[in-house]
């Protein structure tokens, strides 16, 4: 009797491949397609590209800000990094200077201590929960006396937390960090808007733009960028042009 037999099959390799690909772009096509369909109707995080998303400010509140050359965001983490990407996009066509603060750099704080330096600068802070630690020190590092309701803006959600009793002692302008929003995904939300206003953006369209492309997109993202090409659903920083227009 014969060992160690080995059974083969037929069925070429690439076949299987090939299967397994269109099972997995259906699951997403699917998925997506749930998204678009529910999208108006749930508050989640994919609501943010709703066009039935409100604000929780009015552009012309921010109108006041305007002034100011320099932009200083303070955050950690979700909170400023989905800025940052815009900016680093953006960097060139934008005539403001920003200046991102999301870790505990004496050096930064020092020179911003420099009254001239300081004058014409405004201060967006964020934090979702109003308790983070890194962000909360950095206010404390730049002394309350120098953040006032003239050039201080505060996202943060509607609770009782230390940044929200802050904002009351300042008497600053507080915007409300949606609280079925996180972190990491609340570019498209008054995280990143609001900053993006301050860039030059027209935030409405760049919203619409966005909603826009991964709908008229959706075929070639997951056939192509999601599974084929083995990229990240969202890699589309080669077609970033589409939806801004400053």
């Amino acid at each position: 009797m014969k060992k160690n037999i080995t059974i083969k099959n037929n069925i070429p390799t690439t076949f299987l491949k090939n299967k397994r690909i269109n099972s997995s772009n259906l699951i997403i096509s699917n998925t997506l397609n749930n998204i678009f369909r529910e999208i108006n109707n749930k508050e989640d995080t994919f609501h943010l590209l709703s066009k039935k998303y409100k604000f929780s400010f009015k552009v012309k509140s921010l109108k006041k800000f305007r002034k100011f050359k320099k932009v200083i965001i303070i955050g950690m983490g979700g909170s400023i990094l989905g800025t940052k990407t815009i900016y680093s996009f953006l960097g060139h066509k934008v005539k403001k200077k920003f200046l991102f603060l999301d870790n505990l750099n004496e050096e930064i704080i020092k020179d911003l201590e420099e009254n001239k330096k300081r004058a014409n600068s405004l201060f967006v802070i964020v934090s979702k929960s109003g308790n983070t630690i890194e962000t909360l020190t950095n206010i404390n590092l730049l002394k309350r006396g120098k953040l006032n309701h003239l050039n201080t803006i505060i996202i943060t959600e509607k609770n009782n937390n230390t940044l929200n009793s802050l904002s009351k002692k300042m008497k600053v302008s507080t915007i409300e960090h949606k609280n079925y929003i996180g972190g990491r995904y609340s570019v498209l939300s008054e995280t990143g808007m609001i900053p993006a206003y301050f860039m030059g953006l027209k935030i409405k369209d760049f919203r619409k733009n966005i909603l826009d492309y991964f709908k008229k997109k959706e075929k070639k993202i997951v056939n192509r960028e999601c599974f084929k090409n083995n990229r990240n659903l969202f890699k589309q920083t080669d077609q970033f042009n589409y939806f801004i227009k400053l």
